[in-house]
């Protein structure tokens, strides 16, 4: 897509040996990854941060929608994509207001300050005396969505990223939570009042 990125090497599902207060390995990994990503914003001085997962699919003409995009001010992070829990409100500019939680997090900017309360509950939950509810799989995505309420969300409609369905090392199995025009897989009645287009029907852009 003609972005900028840095890739960085972090934390190896396979290669970390405790899972701590999380209920893996793999997601104490990837939650790892995330901190380590924001940590390298703040050293350049930057006040928002955007993170990819390495399995992210970018839609066709992301940069081009991206530069479009203008969020609320009060916005705090901003997914590309992920699978909504409660149907978004549509505010009919190319976004959506979050409501409630999401999955997902393999795309998004985030303000500093939201990383960096995030990153002291990371913290909290990855020390040895931290007691990890069982009802709950806590995870960086879940986490970051507990939060909504407070550190407000927005999401880009249609996605102008998703997932692509393969093997996931922090899971150690196949799993895809999208269909392959980027619209969530579950949940799906909760996305059924938002327009859909042609154009956004043929967006896919496969990583090489």
């Amino acid at each position: 897509a003609g972005l900028d990125v840095v890739i960085m090497k972090t934390p190896d599902a396979i290669l970390t040996t405790q899972s701590k207060g999380w209920k893996s390995t793999g997601l104490r990994a990837c939650t790892l990854a995330h901190r380590l990503g924001w940590r390298a914003a703040w050293r350049t001085g930057a006040e928002a941060a955007v993170i990819f997962e390495d399995d992210v699919i970018l839609s066709r003409d992301f940069k081009q929608r991206l530069a479009a995009v203008e969020l609320p001010v009060d916005w705090q992070v901003f997914y590309f994509g992920c699978v909504f829990h409660h149907p978004p409100s549509d505010l009919g500019t190319g976004i959506v207001s979050i409501h409630g939680s999401t999955w997902d997090a393999h795309g998004y900017v985030i303000r500093k300050s939201f990383a960096k309360f995030l990153d002291k509950e990371y913290a909290r939950v990855s020390r040895a005396t931290f007691q990890r509810p069982v009802e709950r799989e806590l995870a960086n995505d879940t986490i970051m969505a507990d939060h909504h309420d407070r550190f407000p969300a927005y999401a880009a409609w249609p996605p102008l990223a998703w997932q692509v369905e393969g093997l996931s090392n922090n899971e150690n199995r196949v799993r895809g939570n999208y269909l392959s025009d980027g619209r969530q897989r579950y949940l799906s009645e909760v996305i059924q009042h938002l327009p859909w287009t042609n154009e956004a029907k043929s967006s896919v852009q496969v990583p090489s």
